[in-house]
């Protein structure tokens, strides 16, 4: 029942509702009334800051290199759509959330495009991977940007990633969380949730600056 609904109502139970009417003792605010009747739009979530800044900078490398550097763009919708920070905080989630978040932002990368474009820099690709040859394109595009500072995240991301699966041995994978969260300014008793926060945050900051420089 919507507030004016009331109006249409007999007097009688117009009467009764006035008489259960009380103060509320908690907020009554809401996302859906302030959407709904106040017309008022909800703040983005940082994954649609990550998905809107990523965008940004795949149309700028596309204007700036003429060609497309990204693929898969059918498959990855149904990986954003899911995309969402740490609900529980088993081993099995935390795989899940960072390899997602590592196939938009990183495996999504047409290596072998980028390859073409370093080669036409007479830059040898070697055996390099995504974010290795990412990192060279934008170096031989912005040699002072500090390129290696922004792809940081891109390292973090794929190391948790590995860190978080189960192909390495206990110690191995807590000295390589301890390596990411180092990087990420954080401390080693941080809660998986803030980690996530803090690498989504750095990962569309990074984007961002990306889409300047080109």
């Amino acid at each position: 029942m919507w507030l004016g609904d009331i109006s249409n109502l007999p007097k009688s139970e117009q009467y009764y509702l006035l008489s259960e009417n009380v103060r509320s003792d908690h907020a009554i605010g809401s996302e859906f009334y302030d959407g709904q009747i106040e017309c008022i739009f909800t703040d983005p979530t940082p994954e649609d800051d990550l998905i809107r800044s990523r965008s940004e900078f795949l149309e700028a490398a596309e204007s700036a290199w003429g060609q497309r550097i990204s693929q898969l763009d059918d498959e990855i919708l149904r990986l954003i759509e899911e995309l969402g920070p740490p609900i529980h905080l088993t081993k099995r989630e935390q795989h899940t959330v960072f390899d997602r978040l590592n196939k938009i932002c990183v495996e999504t990368l047409d290596l072998k495009g980028i390859k073409t474009l370093l080669r036409q820099r007479e830059i040898d690709p070697k055996d390099w991977k995504q974010n290795k040859s990412l990192e060279a394109l934008l170096k031989s595009h912005a040699p002072d940007a500090g390129v290696s500072d922004l792809m940081s995240p891109f390292f973090v991301l794929y190391d948790l990633r590995v860190a978080t699966s189960h192909l390495m041995s206990d110690d191995s994978s807590t000295s390589l969380i301890q390596s990411c969260l180092k990087r990420l300014a954080l401390t080693d008793d941080s809660m998986i949730e803030d980690v996530y926060g803090e690498l989504v945050k750095r990962l569309v900051a990074s984007y961002e600056a990306f889409t300047t420089i080109l």
